[in-house]
């Protein structure tokens, strides 16, 4: 009955997100939206073996953050994550084979097990925790994935949202059969205590990460303020915090931020125009003007080539 009920919510869950999926199509339309190449490099890297790479690399680290939540940040865009760009000589390739052999042998571990009518109830559960994993990271991921469309992101914490229920309940699954084990032989009671205590240390970490990550969605100031501190190199993220810092008249600090930030990004406008506002304010009246000539340039550059 226990397995009947797993199987029962799966099945529903996999149907409803396969609606939900349904409707997000029907109301965007039968084409990917149109985004910036910047927002998302390794989609659009035009090397087929990059992109590829590429993107299989984003899935390992959306794996990482799960496994290891550490290094959060609300904008990964831009230069944020490099591009497999020489396979032999870069690691996370291996990273990318490991993760592959992972999937691979969860799904024919899951596939390949012996019938219902040969196989014990115990490895009949551990089946249905695979395939439920599966089901809650895989089909939710999918359309966020980068493997049927391009997406608006190269990588974000809440496309992880759903697909991190199949990673918690691979989680709960390995601790419950190891405590069963444990629990089978009066002779390991250490290894039990230890255990529990390890899954009370796993529990705090995260609810400590939570904590975290709350105050750091508290205000635009420490969202972006945090991001800086663990992608500075994001142009996006130099834009948002030195816009930040400007309202709260941090002047000097905004100025580096949107220095930097124009640096990564020489022609975006709205990045020149705040600096501009930022050397107004500091009294640096011919720097603005410099900053003026160089956008009017950069605006008639753009109206030759459309011409």
């Amino acid at each position: 009955k226990k397995l009947n009920r797993f199987f029962v919510r799966s099945v529903f869950a996999f149907l409803l997100s396969c609606a939900l999926a349904y409707f997000n199509i029907w109301i965007r339309g039968d084409h990917a939206p149109y985004f910036i190449e910047d927002q998302n490099p390794a989609a659009f890297a035009k090397d087929t073996v990059t992109r590829i790479l590429s993107i299989n690399m984003v899935h390992t680290s959306y794996l990482g953050s799960l496994i290891l939540p550490s290094r959060l940040c609300c904008d990964w865009s831009g230069k944020s994550i490099p591009l497999v760009t020489e396979p032999l000589n870069d690691i996370r390739v291996l990273h990318i084979v490991l993760w592959w052999l992972l999937l691979l042998s969860s799904t024919a571990w899951a596939v390949l097990t012996s019938s219902l009518k040969d196989s014990s109830l115990h490895r009949l559960w551990r089946r249905a925790i695979v395939i439920g994993m599966l089901g809650f990271m895989i089909v939710p991921f999918l359309l966020s994935s980068n493997l049927i469309f391009a997406v608006g992101t190269m990588k974000a914490e809440r496309l992880a949202y759903f697909p991190s229920f199949g990673f918690i309940l691979c989680l709960s699954a390995m601790f419950e059969t190891l405590n069963a084990k444990l629990s089978d032989s009066g002779k390991l009671f250490g290894f039990h205590v230890s255990l529990h205590l390890l899954v009370l240390l796993i529990v705090s970490l995260y609810i400590r990460k939570l904590h975290e990550r709350n105050i750091a969605w508290s205000s635009g100031l420490t969202l972006w303020e945090s991001a800086y501190e663990v992608n500075p190199v994001s142009a996006h993220t130099q834009y948002n915090y030195g816009l930040e810092l400007s309202l709260l008249q941090r002047k000097e600090e905004a100025l580096h931020m949107m220095e930097l930030s124009l640096s990564n990004e020489p022609n975006d406008q709205a990045t020149r125009f705040v600096l501009m506002v930022i050397l107004r304010a500091l009294g640096r009246c011919q720097e603005v003007l410099q900053h003026v000539e160089k956008g009017f340039q950069i605006m008639e550059e753009k109206l030759k080539k459309k011409s």
